[in-house]
């Protein structure tokens, strides 16, 4: 009868569950966990939302930057009569050789801000927005630059910001990016 009380108490005797205290401490770790992994999720969102604003509104500036030096590049002079320097929102009038209508000898490329975004423009075809409808200009200031080897260079200041309704932080994004580009300056 020994043996039978002693192995009833050894293995039936034992209690199944949780006591009160323990139930306590498991749930307060659980909180912890779990408020701990929702801030890591929430930070990770808002880390994410912010980067994406920065890519776009970096990858429009670089894309404009890119337009206005490619074209400036193979201008063969500013026609500063309709440029506007040193003030935002600038204007620049490039002549070049291409895009040329017929019975004309050059054309002119523009490059101005029409609303929030940055329009170009070539003689005789409709402006055509450069910048997306995602991110808007804030700044665009040209500056001519005469060398003493009659060279002209042109430096572009632009400064974009992404398109939001929402005041949070995390959505907003700017940058101001300056670009340099001499003129080829040779007739074509």
């Amino acid at each position: 009868m020994r043996f039978f009380q002693t192995y009833h108490k050894k293995w039936c005797g034992v209690k199944k569950g949780f006591t009160l205290i323990e139930l306590i401490v498991y749930v307060a770790v659980l909180g912890m966990v779990l408020a701990s992994l929702l801030t890591f999720l929430l930070w990770a969102v808002k880390s994410q939302t912010k980067a994406n604003a920065m890519r776009q509104v970096l990858a429009a500036g670089q894309r404009v930057l890119e337009v206005i030096s490619r074209e400036a590049a193979g201008a063969t002079s500013v026609y500063t009569p309709t440029s506007v320097f040193g003030v935002s929102p600038g204007q620049v009038s490039l002549q070049t050789g291409s895009y040329v209508p017929a019975g004309e000898t050059s054309s002119f490329i523009d490059f101005y801000k029409c609303a929030d975004t940055l329009c170009m423009k070539r003689e005789s075809q409709n402006p055509l927005a450069i910048t997306s409808d995602k991110v808007s200009v804030t700044s665009l200031i040209f500056s001519h630059v005469v060398t003493g080897q009659n060279r002209s260079s042109l430096q572009i200041t632009i400064t974009l910001a992404a398109k939001t309704s929402s005041p949070n932080a995390e959505y907003q994004a700017s940058i101001t990016l300056t670009d340099a580009v001499t003129l080829r300056s040779y007739a074509q």
